[in-house]
């Protein structure tokens, strides 16, 4: 009987010990029933259908982010205020000589916190199906909603409660308490997820950002878990996507795993704890050492590389240096966090040496490239496929169907010149970055997707030399298999165009087609197009281009795909030798298209460029009608934006503006033009 009324008692007074934590918990449900009460009101105030408003309603039924932002605050407050006896001496001596044991005071805690959040939260969730069922927009969808909202909130819950908790057993004062929470959130997906990007970047020369999959560090943090289980690959806006659990059956699985670990370990950890270690830094000294070194290895790594950074990236060896000093002090903080003194900055010399010794390690691994990262050259009896992603990608994302790659004879083609490509890596991109203008005039970037036949894929970016680009194009440009995996409007949905733009000498102008006129349009471009060879692409300029704005097919795997609505538009050059598709702008559509600006009345011409050595910029006129009219035909109508695809036939040494007759009196454009062309304008005055 005593046993069981100090069991009451204990309950009641744990709760009546805590009140300003429990009071502040009940303020946030507070607000996000107010925060709620105005959305619906916003929702309903608008002149929309009813429709619309039954959506944008239950919508808010569904998992979002701010709660689970709240569900995790009102975790860490509770688990705080439940585990802070521990850190006092006097009140651990109260807890421990209670006639109870410590598996029913952790029972206690628990239980207790856990009805501090399940309560508020089912009156939230009831108070939100009231309002909606108040002003007549209540439905299965939104109950639905409503339950999915409330699993995922109490795992986002237990999750960080438990974390929480863990990092408060492990520690003997608050403050660090609270480091030690932050260092299992961001531990995982930050000082692990991010290290290997961050060195691959430095070091590697044909690393492109996506050789690797870091998401499973996502896996083991419960911030970066919440944000998992609350959006869909980590997509804030889906448009006409409502949250659904079959997406994130991965991520309560995980969750789940987590909260049975965690328990068993608090379990463990709070039979064990020592009542003497109140006070101190760490609950268990044996762990020190292990916590010391898993937290200054990537330190020393980080300050090393953030060294070098600030260098701006002018001398590698200043990651030695910030190898040594970021482990030397990161080593040194931590020993005086576990001290409380600051002549702890000195000890335990031989660990921190061994620490910095391993981060010496790991840099020295990739700086040497011993992987043999940026000479990987794949066997050709190992890849299914090759995508390559060239400068005669249009610009935006890719929206057709799935790119397949090239196989077969294409494959074989592109890997011929793979040797070549890897060899002359280091000295083009060298050249690409630092040579003058002249130098590195048609250096582009490449990257080629391998996808080998067990399923991976491993990217590579380099820089070509023009040499080398026309040994690739004239191996795969001519082919179907290229243009179909590399132009988007070959397997688009055409249905998600908005607006066809068309640019030609000297004049854009949005085309009204219908949805007839726009398919034959592109079917007829397509059949040109087919038919483009690489020597007609590398040595002729096109005259003109479409824009092809579209939505974003979000079931894509693309930059955009998260953005709910969104566009992005493509252009797509015209060459002179398309002949239907000039035809059929000319006769079908009414297009008056000019294919050159030979018949043109151009008054005057300026030439410029960006003195680098002088930060301004300098330019010069010419008015000779006789040498205008030698070269207009060579001139190009368009921004140099406009050249993704064309730069290795286009100089942009200099900027080029002419002055036109129109009707409505002069206007000036811009227009670009080859080397020859340029070299010529160059010779006709002097930049000043």
């Amino acid at each position: 009987m005593t046993l069981k009324r100090s069991f009451i008692n204990l309950r009641r007074e744990n709760i009546k010990h805590r009140i300003g934590m429990i009071l502040i918990t009940f303020f946030l449900f507070f607000l996000s029933m107010l925060a709620y009460l105005m959305s619906v009101q916003n929702i309903c105030g608008r002149d929309i259908k009813g429709e619309e408003i039954m959506k944008g309603i239950t919508d808010l039924s569904r998992p979002e982010f701010g709660f689970g932002i709240l569900s995790m605050g009102a975790a860490a407050l509770l688990a705080i205020s439940s585990f802070r006896y521990l850190h006092s001496k006097t009140e651990v001596d109260f807890y421990h000589s209670l006639p109870i044991r410590r598996r029913e005071i952790l029972y206690i805690l628990l239980s207790n916190d856990t009805a501090l959040f399940v309560v508020p939260l089912a009156f939230v969730l009831v108070f939100r199906c009231a309002v909606a069922a108040a002003v007549g927009y209540f439905s299965r969808s939104f109950l639905a909603g409503s339950f999915w909202s409330a699993v995922c909130y109490t795992v986002i819950f237990a999750i960080t409660y438990l974390t929480m908790s863990l990092a408060m057993m492990m520690t003997g004062n608050n403050f660090i308490g609270l480091l030690g929470f932050c260092v299992f959130a961001g531990y995982s997906p930050f000082a692990l997820g991010m290290l290997y990007p961050s060195l691959a970047s430095t070091f590697f020369e044909t690393y492109c950002g996506t050789e690797t999959q870091t998401g499973i560090f996502n896996y083991f943090s419960p911030v970066s878990l919440t944000n998992l289980l609350l959006y869909a690959d980590n997509r804030l806006w889906r448009d006409n996507r409502l949250w659904r659990w079959e997406e994130h059956v991965a991520h309560f699985a995980a969750m789940g795993v987590w909260i049975i670990v965690l328990l068993t370990i608090n379990y463990l950890l709070f039979e064990r704890r020592a009542s003497e270690m109140a006070g101190k830094a760490m609950a268990f000294p044996k762990w020190n050492p292990i916590i010391r070194f898993l937290l200054v290895v990537p330190a020393a790594v980080y300050v090393g590389l953030g060294l070098y950074a600030v260098s701006f990236t002018a001398f590698k060896p200043w990651i030695i240096a910030g190898v040594v000093i970021g482990g030397f002090f990161v080593h040194g903080v931590i020993e005086c966090i576990y001290q409380f003194d600051v002549r702890g900055l000195w000890s335990n010399k031989r660990q921190m040496l061994a620490s910095i010794a391993v981060s010496f390690l790991i840099v020295g691994f990739f700086w040497l490239d011993l992987s043999g990262f940026d000479q990987y050259c794949p066997k050709e009896e190992e890849l299914a496929s090759v995508v390559v992603d060239s400068p005669y990608v249009s610009d935006g994302s890719f929206w057709g169907k799935e790119r397949k790659g090239m196989t077969g004879e294409t494959m074989t083609g592109t890997l011929a010149v793979l040797d070549d490509i890897i060899r002359e890596n280091d000295q083009n991109k060298d050249i690409l970055a630092n040579g003058v203008p002249d130098q590195s005039r048609g250096f582009s970037y490449y990257t080629f997707t391998y996808r080998l036949k067990n399923g991976r894929e491993a990217r590579r970016e380099y820089v070509l030399s023009p040499k080398l680009q026309d040994e690739l194009m004239e191996q795969v440009f001519d082919t179907m298999e290229y243009k179909k995996d590399t132009y988007s409007l070959y397997t688009a949905d055409w249905s998600l165009v908005t607006d066809v733009e068309i640019s030609y000498p000297v004049c854009s102008e949005t085309l009204d087609l219908t949805k007839e006129q726009r398919s034959e349009l592109f079917r007829i471009y397509l059949e040109d197009h087919a038919g483009l060879d690489y020597k007609t692409a590398g040595n002729t300029l096109p005259f003109g281009q479409l824009s092809i704005s579209h939505k974003l097919n979000l079931s894509a795997d693309n930059y955009y795909s998260g953005i709910g609505g969104a566009e992005t538009s493509e252009a797509y050059h015209i060459y002179p030798s398309f002949k239907k598709t000039i035809k059929y702008l000319k006769e079908e559509l009414g297009v008056d298209v000019q294919t050159s600006m030979k018949d043109i009345e151009i008054t005057s011409l300026t030439a410029s460029r960006y003195q680098e050595s002088t930060e301004q910029w300098e330019s010069f006129d010419i008015y000779d009608e006789e040498f205008i009219s030698s070269i207009k035909e060579k001139l190009c109508y368009g921004d140099v934006l406009w050249l993704s695809g064309i730069e290795q036939i286009v100089d942009t040494s200099i900027d080029i503006s002419v002055t036109i007759k129109t009707e409505s009196g002069e206007e000036i454009c811009g227009v670009y033009t080859d080397a020859e062309t340029v070299e010529k304008i160059k010779q006709q005055g002097t930049f000043e």
